[in-house]
């Protein structure tokens, strides 16, 4: 019976824990938790470490010493058994009594009970229990079998021994505590041990309630309003507090009722209902629901766009849904917009489609409906023979689908240029209508764009598919070219002609590399992106509205203007050398036929070369005098024409010789030739002359001595 009291297990309720800052005595404070909460909380193994936490005082629970009648510490104030400790070491302090026994003229008559020790040594696992949970063996006595007048708050230490007394003296217990509260409650403390106080202390609390759970239901919901009925919340419940969300906005009511009409609801709108039951001012866990309003009915319904395939579909609707459903194709289609294409149908066929707006995946509003028919098909291979200059043969496959005959359109204006549909053709008179897949156009104008156009037809010829077009021309004359106008980087070619054209292709070759192909409806064009100081051909073919009907090609040819190189670099060699090298133009970069024109030549020695051509970009001149100055030039030549030159010089290496000047001075004027001002003119004038008169030429000028 014992060990079913202290290992038996408790079902618990989903709790919630309330700390109140407020110091009362315990009992207002349980006062308190009774009316705004459950109870003073219970301590289990656990709930004691979030209790505990962040404590700065003692707090009471819901544990007192005695409560109505109760074996001591082993009854919470809401009834639940105390099957977790954590007592304070020392705690609770136990009432100890003395009960001196002595015998007079006593007989022992029965057997002496057995010693506690004897307990210790045949049950040490009853004794562990014992002590965890605070009581002597005396108390679980009281708890596994009644006794006679027994006392509850009594602690013994050992079993009392069975005597027969025949004194006639009274035997009485004197009763002694030390620390002991006779009326004590338990607070946790801050580090979260227990504690025994005295009850009428003033201390903060700790309230618990068990999370509520109602029923909240949902009825009469149409598009715009919706009732709302909640089972009644525990305890003293002061109203009850109502949040409606859903279409972007919040709205909260204060009800005392257990219902509440919902009005100027959006359509198709999805809302969430809260009830919150409030007790002492405190919302209690809410109930929850949510439900769909239906959607407003689809308006407006229009069929646009038809092909012979598809056709596009646009509505209007007001309020909210989840999405529109479209039937009516193979296969229901979900859209989130007002329009849509409905593709993959069958040319030439009748469909009926309807549209619904759905919230909630089942929820659909009244459909709208439409009907029309798919276009016809094209007409296949369309081709035209363009075999002669007068005559235009046609023939073509049948369209798929239904059709009851073809309509043929031929315009020779402009007012027919693309001939997508071919609309001017029946007001121009050029339609015939044939049931078979050919026809032959004579008497037509060389020179002329025919713009051919046939389509399928149903529904009794009042459907028409699309016009499918071809376009012929008789072959074009050929271009006049003029005289190339080139610059360093382009040509420019014109040209006229005589007669129709769609356009001209235009090419550029440079000299031994592949043509480079424009097309052009101008009679000219620019070619651009060229390099400086090549050989370019241009020829320019004319070109029909048919692929592959075109005239003979023209061609002229000319170089571009050349650019002078970048840089260029006099190396000496030695006495009698110097390589000239330099870069090729940027606008000449990559091409490979670049030639080069050199010369070098020298004032002092009125010396000039003869000029040079080569495809390299280095050259060497030989036979130089030593210790002169040369000027060099590298240009790029192109045919007739040659870029601005490039310029460097140079010295050759000198062979060095010293000659030896010595000067005499003699002046009237005493210490004259001695006067370094002097010295310093004179030999400043001398240097003057062989700057003037040895241009060009390598020459040294220094003073050995002044004396």
């Amino acid at each position: 019976m014992w060990m079913a009291l202290l290992l038996g297990s408790v079902i618990w309720a989903e709790e919630q824990y309330f700390r109140q800052a407020n110091a009362t005595t315990w009992d207002e404070a349980r006062l308190y938790c009774q009316a705004c909460f459950k109870d003073l909380t219970t301590l289990t193994s656990r709930n004691v470490h979030d209790l505990a936490q962040n404590l700065i005082s003692d707090f009471w629970v819901g544990l007192r010493r005695s409560l109505n009648g109760s074996i001591p510490w082993s009854r919470w104030s809401n009834g639940d058994t105390v099957t977790y400790q954590n007592w304070y070491p020392g705690h609770p302090v136990p009432k100890v009594e003395t009960c001196p026994l002595t015998p007079n003229n006593t007989s022992m008559n029965s057997t002496t009970a057995p010693k506690m020790n004897n307990i210790e040594e045949q049950c040490p696992l009853v004794m562990e229990i014992l002590t965890c949970l605070n009581l002597t063996y005396g108390e679980l006595e009281n708890i596994t079998r009644p006794l006679v007048n027994p006392t509850p708050h009594t602690l013994y230490t050992t079993p009392v021994p069975t005597v027969n007394v025949t004194s006639n003296k009274t035997q009485t217990c004197d009763t002694k505590a030390e620390k002991y509260i006779e009326d004590s409650c338990v607070a946790l403390l801050s580090f979260g041990m227990w504690k025994e106080k005295q009850c009428n202390e003033s201390l903060p609390f700790i309230c618990y309630d068990e999370r509520f759970l109602g029923e909240i239901k949902i009825s009469n919901v149409s598009k715009s309003e919706g009732y709302v009925d909640w089972s009644p919340g525990p305890g003293n419940i002061s109203h009850y507090r109502v949040k409606v969300t859903g279409d972007n906005a919040s709205l909260i009511y204060n009800e005392t009722d257990l219902f509440k009409q919902l009005v100027n609801l959006t359509a198709g709108t999805r809302y969430n209902v809260q009830v919150y039951p409030v007790k002492c001012g405190r919302d209690l866990n809410p109930q929850n629901i949510s439900f769909y309003t239906p959607p407003s009915d689809v308006y407006d319904l229009n069929v646009k766009n038809v092909t012979t395939t598809s056709v596009e579909l646009s509505w209007n609707h007001s309020g909210n849904c989840d999405f529109y459903l479209i039937k009516g194709a193979d296969k229901p289609n979900k859209i989130n917009k007002t329009k849509t294409e409905i593709c993959k149908l069958t040319p030439g066929t009748e469909y009926t489609f309807t549209v619904s707006a759905v919230v909630n995946e089942t929820t659909e509003s009244v459909s709208a409906k439409v009907s029309t028919f798919t276009k016809p098909s094209r007409v296949r291979d369309l081709m035209s023979a363009d075999d002669g200059r007068t005559v235009i043969t046609v023939h073509w496959n049948a369209s798929e689908g239904i059709h009851s005959s073809y309509r043929i359109c031929l315009n020779e204006t402009s007012a027919c240029i693309s001939c997508s549909q071919c609309e001017n053709c029946n007001q121009l008179g050029n339609c015939h209508y044939t049931t078979v897949e050919n026809f032959t156009f004579t008497d037509k104008t060389p020179g002329k764009k025919y713009c051919l156009c046939v389509a399928a037809l149903t529904d009794n010829n009042t459907l028409s598919g699309e016009m499918v077009t071809i376009e012929a021309y008789t072959r074009p004359e050929n271009v006049e070219l003029g005289n190339l106008e080139p610059s360093d980087q382009s040509i420019f070619a014109e040209w006229t002609i005589n007669g129709a054209y769609k356009e001209f292709r235009v090419s550029i070759e440079e000299e031994g590399l592949e043509n480079k192909n424009y097309s052009t409806t101008d009679k000219n064009y620019s070619f651009e992106g060229l390099k400086a100081g090549v050989y370019y051909t241009v020829t320019v073919t004319t070109l029909s509205e048919k692929p592959g009907l075109e005239s003979e090609s023209v061609k002229k040819s000319d170089y571009t203007t050349p650019t002078p190189p970048p840089w260029a670099n006099a190396t000496v060699l030695n006495e009698t050398s110097i390589t000239l090298t330099w870069g090729v133009p940027k606008k000449s970069e990559g091409a490979s036929n670049i030639k080069y024109n050199v010369t070098c030549y020298s004032v002092y020695w009125n010396f000039s070369t003869p000029v040079y051509q080569t495809k390299e970009n280095h050259w060497t001149f030989g036979s130089l005098n030593s210790g002169t100055h040369y000027n060099f030039t590298v240009s790029v030549v192109a045919g007739n024409s040659t870029s601005h030159p490039t310029s460097v010089s140079n010295k050759t290496k000198p062979n060095r010789k010293t000659l030896t000047f010595a000067m005499l001075c003699t002046s009237k004027t005493t210490l004259l030739c001695s006067n370094s001002k002097a010295q310093t003119e004179t030999l400043n004038k001398l240097e003057r002359y062989f700057s003037e008169n040895l241009i060009g030429i390598h020459w040294n000028l220094t003073i050995v001595d002044r004396k």
